[in-house]
């Protein structure tokens, strides 16, 4: 119970202090990488959760500042169910590539309308809107 009051303790304050929110349930680094790259080349403004993934260990350093927490799987599935009370918010956004009942860009690369460069692109739009 007690992950459980961090987690949400964290996500209220972040969300208090008018902080956006990125939360990444997707365990291909690659992606990762990439995201962190384009997060830190437009100087977004997010908050960067992370599921746990194999070779995490990288994004802990200070290659990768823009991931604020790694988040193991029993806080990933209470942030999942706790998206949907904030789902009327554009302070977060949830990016999966699990089958899920709630909007994700990943749903869109799964089915072949983008490809994994054209999400992160969109994705980065929403986040810091155009140049």
């Amino acid at each position: 119970m007690k992950e459980r009051t961090n987690v949400i303790n964290n996500l209220e304050r972040a969300l208090n202090a008018g902080k956006k929110m990125l939360i990444c349930n997707i365990r291909r680094k690659s992606v990762l990488e990439k995201l962190t790259t384009i997060i830190l080349e437009k100087n977004c403004d997010i908050l960067l959760w992370t599921i746990q993934i194999d070779g995490m260990e990288d994004f802990l350093s200070d290659e990768y500042p823009k991931v604020d927490r790694i988040l193991s799987q029993i806080e990933m599935d209470e942030l999942i169910s706790l998206y949907h009370l904030y789902e009327f918010t554009d302070k977060i956004i949830f990016l999966s590539e699990a089958q899920c009942n709630y909007p994700s860009l990943m749903n869109f690369v799964r089915l072949g309308i983008l490809s994994e460069d054209e999400m992160l692109e969109a994705l980065i739009y929403s986040i810091a809107g155009a140049d």
